[in-house]
């Protein structure tokens, strides 16, 4: 799979996938007369509306998330922090006087999309790390070039080839491109079942829970790290496979002028 066709099949999942977060809880935005309005419920006042700390942002407010930030006998320091951000820069953004009970499922419902897409990213590169098809795919491609020289050089008439040797190198060459296409089919498959596994996630009932409950909000900023840390451990440990690689060839290179000595001699 080429770079810009993978590019697309990533843009066009990840649409796909915010498409179906947003119809499964178009609830959180949209207005439905048969529908009560939102309002907190039990512990959502100590971590909001009750939470004078939470604006404006201040170094002084910052300093007491960091220091004394516990809520509920829960410590959260970055969530607070992360809170007060987004206290102080949505009423700018929207033009509205402040953050209420909607809003914080608007905000909740933006922070899972936000996961749902990087679960995809993740589920994709572990995918891609897991069964290395850049090194693969550009090794059969290699071979491919040096058995098209290689009939080539069959075909000309100076050859002395014979016809079985000729037919050998054709089939080889039909099998390993067949094995490309094979290796691109998985990709796709591999991709897709990426997509579902998402999709799960995205729609799950269980995260209703989460969106539809105003305190879970520090829930989705944990889950955010924490994919990003795995994608990065991921992207880590293929750039050091490339690494290890190409330390090898190189090495390669260097020992092919290098001659073993005949035995006897010092």
């Amino acid at each position: 799979m080429g770079s810009n066709k993978e590019a697309a099949v990533t843009a066009v999942s990840l649409v796909l996938l915010v498409a179906i977060t947003l119809v499964t809880y178009r609830p959180v935005y949209l207005a439905d007369p048969n529908q009560p309005e939102w309002d907190y419920l039990w512990d959502d006042g100590g971590n909001f509306y009750q939470n004078k700390h939470l604006s404006p942002l201040s170094i002084d407010n910052i300093v007491w998330a960091l220091k004394d930030g516990t809520i509920h006998s829960v410590y959260e320091p970055v969530s607070l922090v992360i809170k007060m951000i987004l206290y102080a820069a949505i009423p700018r953004l929207f033009g509205i006087t402040s953050i209420d009970a909607k809003m914080l499922r608007v905000i909740n419902l933006s922070a899972h999309l936000v996961n749902v897409c990087i679960v995809f990213l993740v589920g994709k590169s572990l995918l891609v790390a897991a069964n290395d098809y850049e090194f693969y795919e550009a090794r059969v491609k290699g071979l491919i070039v040096l058995k098209e020289e290689r009939l080539r050089a069959l075909s000309r008439p100076s050859s002395s080839s014979t016809e079985t040797e000729h037919s050998d190198v054709s089939a080889w060459l039909t099998d390993a491109k067949k094995a490309l296409e094979l290796l691109e089919i998985h990709q796709y498959i591999g991709v897709l079942g990426c997509w579902l596994g998402t999709a799960l996630f995205a729609a799950h009932p269980l995260q209703a829970q989460l969106i539809g409950w105003a305190s879970c909000m520090s829930y989705f900023f944990a889950c955010t790290f924490a994919l990003l840390s795995y994608w990065h451990y991921i992207r880590h440990r293929v750039q050091m496979r490339q690494w290890r690689r190409s330390k090898r060839e190189v090495v390669g290179v260097d020992c092919k002028g290098i001659q073993r000595p005949k035995k006897g001699t010092g």
